[in-house]
């Protein structure tokens, strides 16, 4: 069942809290998503930076940044941090797909074409890379060699 508003609300403030008395990569991780969740962007974006000066290579923290940004429109910057996840070696399905909606948020054909490729080829088993080489494929955004038949996307072997 869904949070309801006042019930992110309060999960806002007790981990706001707990973040006075101990602060951790993953408390700042959890209040901004909550903050993303619930809208607030902004908020979002701020406790992510708070969490990134003192945890700089915590994927959790920077995968909700570059969601956040994602969010609000900042696809160049989202850009950069989900590069800096995958050189800290965060590269997964998860993380290209966020990689693969931005450059299709950006109509870069090129972006969206390189990671269907890697998706098709890397995590041709994970579903969450499944449903999204099928949306490409929806929208004919698959590079040619890519075929998503039997909700199975593989490359074309010669």
């Amino acid at each position: 069942m869904p949070d309801l508003p006042d019930d992110i609300a309060s999960q806002i403030n007790e981990l706001e809290g707990m973040l006075q008395v101990q602060p951790t990569a993953e408390r700042y991780a959890q209040l901004a998503d909550l903050y993303r969740t619930n809208g607030q962007l902004e908020q979002a974006i701020e406790k992510c930076q708070q969490g990134l000066k003192a945890f700089p290579d915590n994927i959790d923290c920077l995968m909700t940044y570059s969601r956040a940004l994602v969010d609000s429109s900042r696809f160049e910057e989202a850009e950069n941090i989900l590069k800096r996840i995958i050189e800290l070696g965060g590269e997964d399905a998860g993380t290209l797909i966020l990689m693969g909606q931005l450059y299709s948020q950006r109509n870069d054909l090129a972006g969206i074409h390189s990671i269907a490729t890697k998706l098709s080829i890397n995590y041709q088993n994970d579903i969450r890379a499944k449903r999204f080489l099928k949306f490409l494929s929806n929208k004919n955004l698959l590079p040619p060699g890519i075929e998503t038949s039997d909700d199975t996307p593989r490359p074309i072997t010669s």
